[in-house]
């Protein structure tokens, strides 16, 4: 009996030591055997850039696996996009994208070679950043009801500075046009329109908070009258929303960026992707690296997000219809 006990201790001594214990924590599988690549329609050094490589590096360590940044800026975001579309849909290769190039592009350009909402799959929204109605301080417009007030004794000569034609801005300020009952005159610029409105030389700008932020801190050279969203921003509680001025129709029109998937990655993967990108995104460092350029965690996924971005690409292109866009 002794014998026959020793044995059966022995070998479950031998057992233990052979059968792998799982780590607590045991990091998730990456999406893909080959590295995972987020392609951005921007250069390097753009704030949202700055985000996504911030994103790649903490999924590299969930994944235990390299992921990285692939820039591919041009065309509006169609090149980066059309490469995410037409890549294998086995979760090597991902888009980090805005809300211009999946909500917005479809009303501005007369042909693309994708449909967003039917060959991409959301993952997750990563953060929103309101759009910013902004004037030099010298201009003596306090309030939205005053700088408007002004454009309409003025009309077609008070103007208003975007990030291009078609894009958010230029859309934003056009609804204000019709809204309003004003005739701002559109300026675009494929550069930063800051030092125009600096210089005296544009009336004001709609922006993002991150392009303008260190122009609003004291002594501020600049003064924002207005911000879409629902809500105030926690870095500038002064700067009521348009909502809070009578036009509550701009509260949902913000910016946004967020990760999509190619239409031909199975359901069940983007879903884990999204349980996988959700602690990430609401992380300290990637929550810290949105506020420093303007942005507030999102974290939005599944039917939700994919709602919203339905209602994002309906609004968009019913303004761009009211405004009588000419299509590129």
């Amino acid at each position: 009996m002794n014998a026959m006990l020793k044995s059966l201790s022995c070998f479950m001594l031998w057992a233990a030591a052979a059968w792998p214990i799982a780590p607590a924590h045991a990091q998730s599988p990456a999406p893909a055997k080959a590295p995972v690549r987020f392609i951005i329609p921007l250069p390097p050094g753009s704030a949202q850039d700055a985000i996504a490589r911030r994103l790649a590096e903490r999924m590299s360590t969930v994944w235990s696996q390299p992921a990285f940044v692939d820039n591919k800026p041009g065309a509006s975001g169609i090149l980066a996009t059309d490469a995410v579309v037409k890549s294998p849909g086995d979760g090597s290769v991902l888009s980090f994208t805005m809300a211009s190039t999946i909500t917005i592009a479809p009303h501005t350009f007369r042909k693309l070679p994708y449909d967003p909402l039917r060959d991409l799959k959301p993952v997750i929204q990563v953060g929103t950043t309101p759009l910013v109605l902004v004037v030099n301080a010298s201009n003596p417009a306090r309030t939205l009801k005053e700088f408007l007030d002004n454009a309409r004794k003025q009309p077609g000569k008070v103007s208003f500075g975007s990030f291009g034609n078609g894009t958010s801005a230029h859309l934003l300020g056009e609804e204000l046009n019709l809204k309003a009952n004003t005739k701002l005159l559109h300026v675009p610029y494929k550069t930063v329109a800051t030092t125009d409105l600096l210089g005296g030389t544009l009336d004001s700008i709609i922006s993002d908070f991150g392009s303008i932020r260190d122009f609003l801190r004291p002594p501020a050279k600049l003064r924002a009258l207005a911000l879409t969203g629902d809500h105030r921003s926690p870095d500038y509680p002064d700067v009521p929303t348009f909502g809070e001025q009578g036009y509550p129709s701009f509260d949902p029109m913000v910016g946004w960026v967020g990760v999509f998937a190619p239409a031909t990655l199975p359901d069940a993967q983007v879903e884990r992707l999204a349980k996988e990108f959700s602690p990430v995104v609401q992380g300290a460092e990637v929550q810290e690296q949105l506020r420093s350029f303007g942005y507030e965690s999102s974290g939005l996924t599944g039917n939700a997000l994919r709602q919203y971005v339905k209602d994002d690409y309906a609004r968009w292109g019913a303004i761009a219809k009211a405004i009588g866009l000419e299509l590129n």
